[in-house]
């Protein structure tokens, strides 16, 4: 018996230990991989000795401006979850016979003179609603932002079975007897036209709210890296803190699965989106990440609120210090992301999960795993970056694929990603500039 209990002491001792030692790689980590202190130093000093360097700084504050004012709060109500469905079409549908793009619902085909994405959401004036650049119509005709709100569940996400049914009807016409009663109206999985052809409004504004909502991430990010003013940093992380709280649970497959369309490939893999823009969706996370992870020091007013949220609402992750918002960050959407490559749900064209790992690797900026995810690049059932050269780059230096654009594309895709591997000291298993020169060729 007291062997027995002598071995649960020396557990728990080691598990507090561990603990510990966890904690404390998360606060001594100041920095990301690829924004190190010393290109960070460099920035802000040319944006004080330079002119073009002072117009990209002021660029920077101007795009962070509407996203600086936003209250900690408002931010964080910002991310929605995987039940809110996002699209990358309207109305075009895999599940027809003959998939077609019916257009606008009042003008039809008219919208399409205005290019394949017409839509473009206006996030403040017009929360919720696509306006027709053709014709000017407003969709859809409910007020959406009534419903989700009325759907948000204890987890702070919204549910559908959890909305107010009863607030799915045309603003415009509220008598319940009227025959546009229901023209227009949203759920969030379309509105069915007298041709039985649905037309998902919402869908397509979540695809770009969620595009809005990365940039503005990036906005910020951008702002502190040339100011240093930890403000914008803060604000960032408020986002990427509940971005990570919702990430490992975001799947593309239950809409795919509807005969929606998103970048899958057809394969109806994905996260936020389908597999192969979700490259550049988890890379924007990353690299927003690597550049405000040395600004999440010192500001208990941010570790306070995220506490409180933790606290009204029930979350996947603790909250409350600088360690625990790294440790979400890092497990939620960093190793989720790398994970989803490996599975599937992140793959693009060669060269795109490949950058996705190399920038998630940096900005995890912890030894011996970035290391560990960097080597993988290489390996033969992995990034596969040696076969893909010898088998796949031809001495012109392009791919194998046809258009024009897209042959060229691996070729830059693995030179940005040499740059950034050749930057991150402590990875010396492989220099992709010295061991394939013929990389050259892509920039002749």
């Amino acid at each position: 018996m007291n062997k027995i209990i002598g071995n649960k002491v020396v557990f728990i001792l080691f598990n507090c230990l561990l603990l510990i030692y966890s904690n404390t790689i998360y606060a001594q980590r100041l920095y990301g991989g690829y924004y190190t202190d010393e290109k960070i130093r460099n920035a802000r000093s040319n944006c004080n000795k330079f002119e073009w360097a002072t117009k990209i700084k002021l660029n920077a504050i101007k795009n962070a401006a509407a996203w600086i004012n936003k209250t900690y709060e408002e931010l964080w109500m910002m991310i929605p979850g995987q039940d809110l469905p996002r699209c990358i079409d309207v109305t075009l549908n895999r599940a027809e016979k003959n998939p077609t793009v019916y257009g606008c619902l009042k003008c039809g085909k008219e919208v399409l003179r205005f290019g394949s994405y017409p839509y473009n959401p206006d996030f403040t004036n017009k929360p919720w609603k696509l306006t027709c650049p053709s014709c000017g119509e407003t969709y859809p005709k409910n007020d959406f932002g009534k419903y989700y709100a009325s759907g948000i569940d204890e987890d702070g996400l919204f549910k559908p079975h959890k909305a107010n049914k009863a607030l799915l009807f045309n603003t415009d016409h509220p008598d319940i007897n009227d025959p546009l009663h229901k023209y227009g109206v949203d759920d969030g999985h379309g509105y069915i036209d007298s041709n039985d052809h649905a037309h998902r409004f919402i869908g397509y504004y979540v695809w770009k709210y969620w595009d809005y909502i990365n940039n503005g991430i990036g906005s910020l990010a951008n702002a502190y890296l040339y100011t240093g003013e930890k403000m914008y940093a803060h604000k960032a992380a408020v986002l990427l803190d509940r971005i990570a709280d919702v990430y490992p649970d975001m799947d593309w497959k239950p809409y795919a699965a509807k005969g929606w369309y998103h970048s899958d490939g057809g394969a109806g893999n994905g996260k936020i989106g389908g597999s192969i823009w979700e490259t550049n969706v988890a890379q924007h996370f990353a690299d927003s990440y690597d550049k405000i992870i040395s600004g999440t020091t010192d500001d208990d007013e941010l570790y306070a609120f995220l506490k409180k949220q933790s606290e009204k609402f029930k979350l996947p992750a603790a909250k409350g210090s600088r360690e625990l918002l790294i440790k979400n960050i890092d497990d939620r959407i960093l190793r989720t992301s790398f994970n989803a490559v490996l599975s599937g749900q992140i793959r693009g064209n060669q060269g795109m999960h490949q950058m996705t790992v190399a920038k998630c690797a940096l900005a995890l900026n912890t030894v011996p795993e970035t290391n560990q995810w960097l080597d993988w690049l290489f390996a033969a059932d992995g990034g596969a970056i040696p076969g893909l050269m010898i088998s796949r780059f031809d001495h012109d230096g392009t791919s194998d694929e046809g258009a024009p654009g897209y042959a060229f594309f691996f070729g830059s895709l693995i030179a940005d990603i040499a740059e950034i591997i050749a930057g991150y000291k402590t990875y010396t298993h492989h220099n992709i500039f010295k061991e394939y020169p013929q990389l050259k060729a892509s920039f002749i």
